[in-house]
């Protein structure tokens, strides 16, 4: 997961890998864990995933709340809306 950071906008957008499963997902959540350290909003782009299991969507739920819990702007942004749209649904259930 690369980190851009956008200099004036104090965005930091990460690009996610091509798979979000249970082969990955502890390895993105080390690295976001730590850019949650010290940022106030971040952007994942999803526009490079190509597989994603129920794992994989469990744990991108977990980052959204522990985003939420310390008061962090998280976002997706994808070119895919359909996985943005599964994203978005599977949080209202969650919830």
């Amino acid at each position: 997961m690369g980190a851009i950071n956008h200099e004036g906008t104090g965005v930091c957008r990460l690009g996610a890998s091509r798979e979000i499963t249970a082969h990955t997902i502890g390895r993105i959540r080390s690295q976001l864990i730590r850019r949650l350290a010290d940022q106030h909003e971040v952007e994942i782009d999803c526009s490079m995933v190509r597989e994603v299991d129920t794992v994989g969507i469990k744990g991108i739920l977990a980052l959204r709340n522990e985003a939420l819990r310390r008061h962090i702007t998280l976002r997706f942004v994808s070119r895919n809306q359909a996985f943005l749209l599964l994203l978005e649904q599977m949080a209202t259930v969650a919830h």
